[in-house]
């Protein structure tokens, strides 16, 4: 159980004064936080758990564009290759060239180049008439105009990075020279061999106005814009300066006659990742498709989470998949889904295996391959839910587990491979905050692993609010901490309560100037492609300075007071909408924590029970009417204690004998809701029930209760007791008098 706050929070807004400076400065608000009474919570109630995954279901791409992903890393190269060839392969002289082509199925900027360099490079200072002569053959090219490209590109220093691109039979009108960088279009027919025989130097001198200081290294490259190919031959490179052949004939393979000198790229063949309308559910789901003809074809989507996860503060990590097409199943076509994990001091791995053939190999460390249902099964759509911590704690001794890194792979590298897998409902739920009680922390002392990484002014503490542990931030004489972790993209708006929720206690602060703790929110519009910072100080000395890296503020009334556990529980949906207005599809991004000392100054603050989380409908508990049994002519009284941070309403609705609704306001006393329903008449049947409104719209209703109208009890009869006490008064008398005629008065007699 919790310290949470009961409030209004549209009054909240009201009571908000807030001064609002030029635009580089930030806005400064200042809100009361005691306009709440204090109230239990159950965290069992509040929904403290999230979506981590940045774009949960797939369902966000780039302008509707079906190969462009939002929000992950995107890898999948499409063809490329190059070789020596020889005849029929165009040959300029001796029995080899050397062949460059790519193409592309994507209309994007991922285009994939095939690329002739050296081995090694050996850069030289001051390079004097510096002339690179080479043959040179394009035999096909899908766009020359502004596509798809096959070139020389000379890269040197002046001592600036410098470089010459030139174009061999296709152009460009869009790039123009710049102060670092030079374009040279080379006309030729195709299917014909042409030289190009250029002093580097001179041309440098020509564009850029001065000569070169470094030579570092050339390249060719044909880059291929559409699913036509780009395909150029290069032969006989002959690179001379002043009077030291660098490169030529047999110097450095210059006639590509042998297999030295030259760095041959992988080569990759089709590979592809686009919406799906094969779908469970959303509108999309993601389809990654490998095709090779030998050479590589991969797909990987990837992620970067940083999310701390434990026993207490577990994932559930969600998806399915169906494998819609598997050619090849060998030792060389694989797909599956990848966790990265780390506990600050090892790493682990997960690979979840969708298909395989023959062996899986996995590198050398503390890794497990788990075969998920479905495994190695086309044409059908599974289910796939698990925990990381689970499976990495259950054969791995960790307490604390970082989730590094998500990652789907499809590949192929063998002949005639196809392999087609769609993903959708793609989700990793974990708490908001990544360790919210510190309880399963190391010894006091210890790291904190709980944000991006571990620092040493953030350790474990056995003075705590609630548990055995909490967090101690402490920093000296100059010194500065930074902490930082990411958020799952978490709606801000009207119909979302969320809040930051946590204890803190500042033990000692030298009040040196310039000594400051705040913690500051990066909010994100995806409509507005804007951030919004928000902060929160703690501890503060000086000034707020007006331009200090965020947009707003907030100085707790806390702030400074040293020597007691402070609750900070702020609304952030109120607090932006205070200092920026109503978001425009705002999601929180990230929390950072920021402690400075100045030279000579200390700051310690503890930290525990840090929670965001988003409160749900209000809690109704604890409804009883009195008096139990009412009776004509009486009122009955109806009780209710509610929770709930954000409460705007609670009303007492009650019917009698089935009629019509009515509902009266219920006023708190203490803590506790009351209102009492009238009198009614004899008999009467009342049912009534209570229900609770948030002021983000959210309801909560009691059961029904029914009590019925008793006819009052008559008044206590007085009479049949003392008729009764006259029966025992006759009879007594009967007994004497019986007495004294059988038994006196003979024995009188008889004297």
């Amino acid at each position: 159980m919790r310290s949470i706050k009961i409030s209004l929070l549209l009054a909240a807004i009201l009571v908000m004064s807030f001064c609002v400076g030029i635009t580089s400065q930030a806005v400064s608000i200042n809100a009361r936080d005691d306009m709440s009474s204090t109230a239990e919570a159950d965290l069992g109630r509040v929904i403290w758990q999230g979506e981590q995954y940045p774009n949960p279901g797939f369902e966000i791409w780039a302008d509707e564009t079906p190969s462009y992903l939002r929000h992950v890393s995107n890898y999948a190269p499409q063809e490329r290759y190059t070789n020596y060839v020889s005849a029929p392969w165009p040959v300029s002289e001796g029995s080899r060239s050397y062949v460059l082509q790519a193409r592309t199925d994507l209309p994007w900027t991922q285009y994939p180049e095939a690329r002739l360099t050296r081995s090694q490079w050996i850069s030289w200072d001051n390079p004097t008439n510096l002339t690179l002569k080479l043959d040179w053959y394009l035999d096909q090219i899908g766009n020359p105009t502004d596509g798809d490209i096959f070139e020389l590109r000379v890269y040197l220093r002046a001592p600036g990075e410098r470089q010459l691109h030139y174009y061999f039979g296709c152009q460009s009108t869009t790039l123009t020279n710049s102060s670092w960088r030079a374009y040279f279009f080379i006309d030729g027919a195709l299917d014909t061999w042409h030289t190009l025989d250029r002093n580097i130097t001179a041309d440098h001198y020509e564009v850029f106005g001065d000569y070169p200081t470094q030579f570092r290294y050339f390249h060719v490259a044909a880059m291929g814009t559409t699913p036509d190919y780009v395909r150029g031959f290069v032969d006989d490179i002959q690179m001379v300066n002043s009077t030291w052949t660098v490169i030529g004939g047999s110097t450095e393979n210059g006639d590509f006659e042998s297999s030295a000198a030259w760095y041959q790229e992988t080569d990759y063949d089709p590979a592809f990742h686009s919406q799906s309308t094969d779908w469970i559910e959303g509108d999309y789901s993601l389809n990654t498709t490998v095709t090779s003809k030998g050479n590589r074809s991969e797909v990987r989507v990837s992620t970067n989470l940083d999310r701390w996860v434990s026993e207490l503060n577990p994932d559930t990590f969600t998806f399915s998949w169906k494998l819609e097409d598997l050619a090849v199943s060998d030792i060389s076509t694989y797909a599956y889904v990848s966790v990265s994990c780390s506990n600050g001091t090892d790493d682990y791995y997960l690979y979840y295996m969708l298909t395989y053939g023959d062996t899986f190999f996995v590198g050398s460390g503390n890794s497990q391959v788990i075969q998920v249902t479905g495994f190695n099964t086309t044409g059908q759509w599974y289910n796939f839910s698990r925990s990381v911590w689970t499976d990495v704690s259950s054969a791995f001794d960790v307490e604390n587990l970082r989730i590094e890194e998500i990652e789907i792979t499809n590949y192929a590298r063998v002949e005639n491979a196809r392999t087609v897998l769609l993903i959708d409902g793609i989700s990793m739920t974990t708490g908001i905050m990544s360790d919210m009680s510190y309880e399963t922390q190391g010894e006091p002392g210890d790291l904190v692993y709980a944000w991006k990484d571990a620092e040493p002014e953030f350790t474990v503490t056995d003075f705590a609010h609630t548990g055995a542990k909490g967090a101690n931030l402490t920093v000296v004489d100059g010194g500065s901490l930074y902490l930082d972790q990411d958020f799952g993209f978490i709606p801000v708006d009207d119909t979302t309560d969320l809040w930051i929720d946590l204890f803190w206690y500042l033990d000692e602060n030298s009040e040196d100037p310039g000594n400051e703790v705040y913690m500051e929110f990066e909010f994100f519009s995806l409509e507005l492609w804007e951030y919004y910072t928000l902060a929160y100080f703690l501890v503060n000395t000086t000034p707020i300075a007006s331009e200090n890296g965020f947009d707003a503020y907030v100085l707790l009334d806390d702030a400074n007071v040293e020597g007691t556990w402070h609750n900070m529980q702020r609304n952030l949906y109120v607090d932006f909408v205070a200092a920026f207005g109503e978001p425009t599809d705002v999601r929180l991004n990230s929390l950072y924590v920021d402690a400075e000392a100045t030279s000579g100054g200390r700051v310690e603050l503890l930290f525990d029970d840090v929670y965001i989380y988003t409160d749900p409908e209000p809690a109704i508990a604890d409804v009883t009417h009195l008096p139990v049994e009412p009776i004509l002519g009486e009122e009955v009284i109806v009780n209710a204690s509610v929770y709930d941070p954000s409460l705007d309403s609670v009303v007492l609705y009650y019917r009698v004998d089935n009629g019509s609704w009515l509902d009266i306001g219920m006023t708190l006393g203490g803590d506790v809701y009351s209102a009492s329903i009238p009198s009614q008449s004899l008999g009467a049947t009342v049912e009534y029930y209570v229900e609770a409104t948030d002021s983000f719209g959210n309801v909560a209703r009691s059961s029904t209760s029914i009590y019925s109208v008793a006819q009052a009890p008559p008044p206590t009869p007085i009479i049949p007791p003392l008729v009764g006490l006259g029966v025992v008064v006759v009879v007594a008398i009967v007994i004497a008098l019986l007495l004294y005629l059988f038994y006196f008065k003979p024995r009188q007699t008889a004297e």
